[in-house]
């Protein structure tokens, strides 16, 4: 229920960005309300397979684990779910 100038003003408090950039993020909210959502839930899957394979402090892991997960491109997350079931960051 907030109006655009309202939303504004929180996130330019809350994230300190520039009124631009704030305007910016605002407006694709508002066109497409569920990208925020979309973006965060992938954000999530990601860290939990990063956590699953990737040993702390393991830096060849990660690396490995990135260059995996960028080769898969743009898939759904079941299907990116599938490949990162075998995926070894060793091998």
């Amino acid at each position: 229920g907030w109006t655009r100038a309202r939303a504004l003003e929180v996130l330019a408090d809350a994230w300190g960005d520039a009124p631009d950039d704030t305007a910016i993020e605002v407006d694709r909210y508002i066109a497409l309300p569920g990208q925020a959502l979309c973006y965060t839930v992938g954000l999530r899957e990601i860290r939990r397979w990063r956590d699953h394979h990737v040993p702390p402090a393991n830096r060849q892991a990660l690396m490995a684990f990135h260059d995996h997960l960028l080769d898969l491109g743009s898939l759904p997350l079941p299907s990116i779910n599938r490949e990162m079931e075998v995926f070894d960051a060793h091998a």
